[in-house]
């Protein structure tokens, strides 16, 4: 959630204090009783002091979506179609949307969608090899997500190298609970790692990330279609393997000989810009791989599949100015980002950069454009 023209201090403190409340891992009564609580007592002319729009960030706008849109009730039942698409998110978007028309009843609400950065991937990044009258009645295609987040890394990338964003290829790492990854050639996505869900791509905290698609059906087979949907959502990726939920954790759980094969030793290390020169990283001897640190398991695997969607977006971008770590883990330790930058030769003359995520500016830019 972003308010929009200059709201006072204690107005952004709110705003601020709100959203956390209302993205919190409670229900969604929860939450709107969370965020009524802490508006109780407010003034309503202290509410919507200084406020021309509220913009919220929604995970998934499908097709229908591309492009900031005033919030009414006929949106908000359009938007719940998606809540199947994105079950992590959009219901508590929307539980935001509802609680914050309750707070600021006359403050127009602005949606902005993640969705929409990658509203227009190529034909052959969108695509899913199924059959075509299928595709075209479920509409299924690469929606991808994070887009906020992208978009804004991406134009962040441009500022730091003084560059146009048009003159630039990027690759950009959007690192946290959720993550995805974009191929983004001269400001315009061209590929990216999530799909028609957030179950798509590298590995997550509690999402599969990519996954055979005969585990998915043999899993529904033996589970059900609704417990094999709360299974790969919500009790895999690092916390299927780990049981750990918190990327940190799963750091502190690594055995002080397990963490050179993921940081390979700190000190040893070049600048992270330049990546060359990083040192091999520690190999199992033996023919079999030994019993390995179910966290060292689950670092390394994250990492492994990051490098490799680095490596296949540098192909198909033909090169790469600026590889952009955001999000909480990629803009966090850098210890994360070394080990992904380990032994890529290919980035030598690439500019690795780390920049915390902005998505609360893009809401607020998207919100301004179409209200102001």
């Amino acid at each position: 959630m972003a308010g929009v023209k200059n709201p006072t201090t204690a107005m952004q403190k709110m705003l601020t204090e709100i959203t956390a409340q209302l993205s919190g891992g409670q229900s969604a009564d929860s939450r709107r009783r969370g965020a009524s609580e802490r508006i109780r007592g407010t003034s309503a002319t202290d509410r919507e002091e200084g406020l021309a729009a509220i913009g919220h960030r929604v995970v998934h706008g499908g097709t229908e979506f591309v492009a900031p849109t005033k919030i009414t009730s006929a949106v908000i039942k359009k938007l719940a179609r998606y809540n199947i698409l994105a079950p992590l998110h959009n219901p508590a978007n929307l539980a935001g949307i509802k609680a914050a028309q309750k707070i600021w009843p006359k403050v127009p609400q602005v949606a902005v969608f993640d969705t929409a950065f990658f509203a227009h991937l190529p034909e052959v990044a969108r695509t899913y090899a199924l059959p075509k009258k299928l595709i075209q009645k479920y509409g299924w295609r690469r929606y991808g997500f994070h887009g906020l987040s992208h978009q804004a890394a991406a134009e962040a990338a441009a500022g730091a190298l003084k560059r146009p964003v048009e003159d630039l290829k990027i690759i950009t790492c959007h690192l946290g609970g959720g993550c995805s990854l974009a191929a983004i050639d001269r400001g315009q996505a061209i590929d990216t790692s999530m799909g028609w869900t957030t179950m798509e791509g590298a590995p997550m905290m509690t999402r599969s990330g990519d996954v055979d698609a005969g585990i998915v059906l043999d899993l529904a087979e033996r589970v059900g279609v609704a417990r094999a949907r709360e299974i790969l959502n919500k009790e895999s990726g690092a916390l299927g393997l780990s049981g750990c939920r918190d990327f940190l954790d799963l750091l502190k759980k690594m055995s002080v000989k397990d963490r050179p094969s993921f940081a390979i030793k700190l000190a040893r290390l070049s600048a992270l810009s330049s990546p060359q020169g990083y040192p091999e990283p520690r190999r199992q001897s033996g023919h079999r791989d030994a019993p390995s640190n179910p966290a060292r398991l689950a670092v390394d695997l994250f990492v492994y599949r990051i490098k490799k969607y680095i490596g296949a977006y540098y192909a198909i971008l033909g090169g790469c100015d600026a590889l952009v770590f955001t999000g909480a883990i990629g803009a966090g330790n850098p210890e994360t980002r070394r080990a992904i930058c380990a032994n890529m030769s290919i980035l030598g003359n690439t500019r690795v950069l780390s920049v915390p995520a902005n998505e609360e500016l893009q809401i607020a830019r998207g919100a301004a454009k179409l209200v102001l």
